[in-house]
């Protein structure tokens, strides 16, 4: 399984626990991660474009996505994980 298939099954239970944790507004957190998709797609996008024509990019552009899914992963857990629930994972 690829490093980012890996990131996003992270991020996928960290939304999943923020969604029962905090169900009183979890439309608020699916909005967020609506907007966030788009940011990190636009962004990793820009580096791809800024590292063409170059073999660079096919490195850069995926590294891009996978520290973009580990910070917003990170993100999710610490704002709608109440401490007793955070394990990290």
């Amino acid at each position: 399984m690829s490093e980012l298939k890996v990131e996003e099954q992270k991020l996928s239970n960290a939304l999943e626990k923020a969604l029962k944790s905090s169900d009183w507004i979890s439309k608020e957190i699916n909005q967020s991660q609506d907007a966030w998709i788009k940011y990190r797609d636009a962004h990793c996008g820009a580096v791809w474009s800024s590292d063409s024509p170059g073999t660079i990019r096919l490195i850069s552009y995926p590294s891009c996505l996978v520290d973009f899914t580990k910070q917003r992963t990170k993100n999710i857990l610490q704002s709608f994980i109440r401490h007793t629930d955070y394990t990290g994972d």
